[in-house]
Order: structure tokens, then sequence, then C-alpha cells
């Protein structure tokens, strides 16, 4: 988030990973809707930081990181056109807010491999605003298979 150039750091890093090797991707995402963008970091806000921090906290970080943060930002859309040069596989597989977590690679076969051994996402649905997985680039939903998680 120091840049909005993903192209140019996506470049880098997949010069350093192998040819069959899964990349991962923790992104904070704008959105052309800045209504939305601000509605998902009130409902963390509401219902997570204030769990945690006081208010004036809240306040002092949203002044002092987020105003700096949100320079670097891309939305979800140019992060995968940016990926799209450099990978022919990708999954979103976790979502929070604006918080998003990817997963890419230029082998299929290791990629759902490693989703395989993943349960499904965990995490309450008043965070989550996108399907979960998304299959991105040349991936089906369909080959998708997380992990059973049995319950006693």
């Amino acid at each position: 988030m120091y840049s909005s150039n993903r192209e140019k750091q996506i470049k880098f890093t997949k010069s350093k990973l192998k040819s069959d090797g899964i990349i991962g991707f923790i992104e904070k995402f704008s959105n052309t809707d800045a209504n939305e963008f601000f509605k998902r970091e009130q409902i963390k806000d509401i219902y997570f930081k204030r769990r945690f921090f006081s208010e004036e906290d809240i306040f002092l970080k949203k002044k002092n990181v987020l105003s700096d943060m949100n320079n670097g930002l891309v939305t979800l859309e140019q992060f995968i056109d940016a990926l799209s040069k450099f990978f022919a596989y990708a999954v979103i597989n976790w979502n929070s807010g604006n918080f998003y977590t990817l997963y890419a690679s230029n082998n299929k076969n290791n990629l759902l491999n490693f989703l395989s051994y993943m349960p499904s996402s965990l995490i309450p649905d008043k965070y989550v605003h996108i399907e979960l997985p998304t299959a991105l680039l040349t991936l089906n939903k369909s080959e998708i298979k997380y992990r059973t998680i049995k319950e006693n």
C-alpha cells in the first residue's frame, strides 16, 4: 500500500517465485463507490474495532493511517487486471470489509491442491461482501474444493 503501481509490485514479487509457485496477497482495496468503501469501514469500526479500541483510538487511526494508506490503494478490478499480466489462475478466498486475501499461480494443480488443505472462509457474514471463493482469471469455482471440517 506504499504505491498504487501493483503491476510493478507483482512483477518484482513474481520474479522471486518458482515457476510453479503460489503467491498470496492480503490487500485492502479502494472502491469505485466511495459510499460502499466507507460503509464497509464503518461496519468494521462498529462491530469489531469497538471491542478492542476506544472511540478516540479509532478516530486517530482513521485520521492518521487511513488517509495516507488510501493513497496507495487500488480497486479490486485494477488489482485483477495487474494480476492477469503475470498469472493464469487466481482465487479470492477471504474477505472482510475492504480487505481481501487472494492466491495466484501459473500452476493450476498446485493452487487447487493448496486450497484443498484450507477450510472455507470462517468469518461472520456481516463482514463479507463477495461470494467466496471467487475464482479469477481462468479458474472455475467448481474446481475449488476446500477441506471439510468435521464437527464432533
